[in-house]
């Protein structure tokens, strides 16, 4: 059975800061909760873009994960190759620019436990880890645009 995490946030930032945030593996520490990110294979066109494979460490915990879609400045998505017990995880980012001259995040993911019985724990600490990585990209987002 899939497993589902959503969140959602709201930035001041426009949908490019964000989603060049998204982009660059090196800088999701800043925000993230990762202790490291790396680019593992550049993609065939845009280097950060649709088959590039990245790696994040958090403790000694290592995932690898490949760009799937990288439609700029609306849409980026990837799949995991490596790092958690599941299988098939997914996890989507859409950008949508608002009225007010914000920008809505939502972040999608969807998984099968590679373990029976462990899907609601997993989806119970993913959603806890994406909950907060959202809330600091939305953060970033609003500093980097401060910043410029």
């Amino acid at each position: 059975m899939n497993q589902v995490v959503h969140a959602d946030a709201t930035t001041r930032a426009d949908a490019e800061t964000v989603f060049d945030l998204l982009a660059d593996p090196v800088g999701w520490p800043a925000w993230s909760g990762h202790d490291r990110g790396e680019v593992v294979d550049a993609g065939p066109g845009d280097p950060a873009g649709v088959g590039s494979v990245r790696a994040f460490t958090v403790g000694r915990y290592r995932s690898v994960e490949e760009v799937v879609v990288f439609d700029r400045p609306s849409h980026f998505a990837y799949t995991l190759r490596s790092g958690l017990p599941v299988r098939g995880y997914r996890a989507d980012v859409t950008l949508a620019p608002l009225a007010d001259g914000t920008t809505s995040i939502t972040w999608h993911s969807e998984f099968r436990p590679r373990v029976p019985g462990t899907g609601a724990y997993l989806r119970r600490r993913l959603q806890a880890f994406i909950e907060r990585t959202i809330r600091g990209l939305a953060a970033h987002a609003d500093d980097s645009r401060r910043d410029r």
